[in-house]
């Protein structure tokens, strides 16, 4: 559809309020192929306004832009003023945006497990994917709980993060679960930090 079907259909549909019998023929996949952002937007206007008036065509894009910019602006405001971009690297100062986590990051800095792991080298899963879907679950739930207050001071980390911080302790030191002095603690089902409890920080 090229721009000269465009403004013929948008000429059609608001001549007098009235939705024409091209615009009726309108598709989603009309809006998804063009390339103009802000033509789609008045495109998606007039396919959820079929039968409405002129004004009220207007008064839905002007709401619907407003809607639109409101959320890139607050999403955008908060991701820089969070800094968002940090939690897509390595960087353990990233753990550090919350204060809350400030201890376990000193301790962490003095650790046998500075020189070689990060906070995702333990805390997030070891594939890709699975790493940033994990990153974006525990940021969303993060900066609710921060933002709202509702946290438990020290913090508890959740079983599922603390089967994924086990995972990651086998990962690296998984044959030496094959050793005599692990034979015991294995049976008696002990997790790795019930005897390593701060080998990676303080808890």
């Amino acid at each position: 559809m090229n721009s000269r079907e465009v403004k013929e259909k948008l000429i059609l549909a608001c001549t007098n309020g009235r939705p024409s019998f091209i615009v009726e023929q309108f598709r989603f996949a009309d809006i998804h192929h063009h390339k103009n952002y802000f033509v789609k937007i008045i495109l998606l206007v007039i396919l959820i306004t079929k039968g409405e008036s002129l004004k009220s065509k207007i008064t839905i894009f002007v709401i619907l832009c407003a809607v639109i910019g409101l959320s890139l602006g607050l999403g955008s405001f908060t991701f820089i003023y969070g800094k968002g971009y940090s939690y897509l690297q390595d960087d353990p100062k990233a753990c550090v945006n919350c204060h809350i986590m400030k201890d376990q990051y000193d301790s962490w800095s003095k650790s046998s497990h500075k020189s070689v792991a990060t906070c995702n080298s333990c805390h997030a899963p070891q594939e890709f994917y699975l790493k940033y879907l994990n990153k974006a679950e525990n940021g969303f739930n993060h900066g609710w709980k921060f933002t709202t207050g509702k946290y438990r001071d020290p913090i508890r980390i959740r079983e599922h993060n603390f089967d994924i911080a086990m995972k990651s302790c086998l990962h690296c030191h998984g044959d030496l679960m094959n050793s005599a002095q692990h034979e015991k603690p294995l049976l008696e089902g002990r997790s790795c930090v019930q005897c390593h409890r701060d080998v990676g920080h303080s808890h």
